[in-house]
């Protein structure tokens, strides 16, 4: 089969998907830009020359519209799919202008379409709510009816004919326990504010034990170094030179041997859609801790392989924490849970199981 994948850009959550779908399949996958972190060794991106009336767009609304309005050349767009001949499609969902031009161009192909969104609840149910919903689900009338299209998120874990869960994939290699140091922690992510960095750094130097935390961020444009130079500061001001080091830019290949020594992992931004570092540090059997705004709690079982805590709340943080460094003999176990979670919920085996029920739907 081939598998066409269209997205803004090739996200790091895409690789345990393509690891599960390419020994079997043909992947394809057309973005808008590249990142300098970005893994491609399994899939290269195709980038297309961008559309006229996309650039016009642009020229009034700005460059920090692209991924909601970029659309490549209509001719070559359409040789492009026809050299391709997708049997699937896999759509992130960014701006609508960029969905329906691409689902017009689809109709004109034989092939089954997915929307990856990454919400919690179907759209189904929003049509009594109010006008922005009732929109919502209107949408959800237009892509099911007219388009054939399948709605899915990687965070919606209910049984729903009309909208599907697909899990994400952590597929390492090396699933075997790790005699990590309790207290050493560890953080991944962009170097934006809603990564609460700083939050995090207040939270620990409150701590009465010693620790050590790594973070390792994204530093690809003049947001990234001004928040990045903020956490700087940040440590230099209160003294934490000693405990906090930072990596910049680590390939995603690279990421399992910062946590090969770790004891939790801590993500405490808030509007966070859905963190696949979580998933990766639950994967490598290292438990984890996020507010409870994220999309990506879905995955983490209170107490079991991680905890959640209330977002911006420093005194919840502070206590999930001491909760762990003072359960020395679950401590092992914490470490245990998440490699079995792992291998039965993030594996490419339970990825299939629902990927396989998605694409039976088509056929009913």
């Amino acid at each position: 089969m081939n598998i066409l994948f269209i997205a803004a850009r090739q996200h790091t959550n895409y690789n345990g998907i393509f690891k599960a779908l390419i020994k079997k399949n043909n992947i394809f996958f057309n973005s808008i830009y590249k990142s300098r972190i970005e893994d491609y060794n399994l899939v290269k991106p195709d980038i297309l020359k961008q559309n006229l009336i996309t650039k016009l767009i642009l020229i009034f609304l700005g460059r920090d519209k692209t991924k909601f309005f970029y659309f490549p050349k209509f001719f070559e767009y359409y040789k492009y799919l026809k050299r391709v001949k997708p049997d699937l499609v896999i759509i992130r969902i960014t701006g609508r202008f960029n969905l329906y031009l691409n689902l017009i161009f689809l109709s004109f192909f034989s092939c089954k379409i997915l929307c990856h969104e990454q919400k919690i609840s179907s759209r189904r149910t929003l049509k009594k709510k109010s006008v922005k919903n009732f929109l919502l689900y209107f949408e959800w009338f237009l892509l099911k009816f007219i388009f054939n299209v399948r709605l899915f998120s990687p965070i919606y874990k209910k049984e729903d004919k009309d909208f599907f869960y697909l899990p994400f994939v952590t597929d390492f290699k090396k699933k075997k326990f790790l005699k990590n140091k309790k207290n050493n922690f560890i953080t991944i992510g962009k170097f934006e504010k809603r990564k609460n960095y700083i939050f995090l750094l207040s939270v620990l130097k409150r701590l009465k034990t010693d620790f050590s935390l790594l973070i390792i961020g994204e530093k690809t444009n003049n947001n990234h170094n001004i928040n990045l130079k903020n956490i700087k500061n940040y440590i230099k001001a209160n003294g934490l030179q000693d405990r906090v080091k930072i990596k910049v830019n680590v390939p995603p290949k690279k990421i399992n041997n910062f946590l090969k020594n770790k004891g939790l992992f801590i993500l405490p931004s808030y509007n966070e859609p859905a963190s696949i570092s979580i998933l990766e540090s639950i994967s490598f059997g290292v438990p984890a801790i996020c507010s409870d705004t994220c999309g990506t709690k879905v995955y983490i079982k209170e107490n079991i392989n991680g905890f959640t805590f209330k977002t911006n709340d420093k005194n919840s943080l502070l206590n999930k924490i001491n909760f762990y460094l003072n359960n020395k003999i679950k401590f092992e176990q914490y470490s245990k849970n998440c490699l079995q979670y792992s291998s039965n919920e993030l594996s490419s085996f339970n990825f299939h199981l629902y990927f396989n029920k998605i694409l039976s739907s088509f056929e009913k």
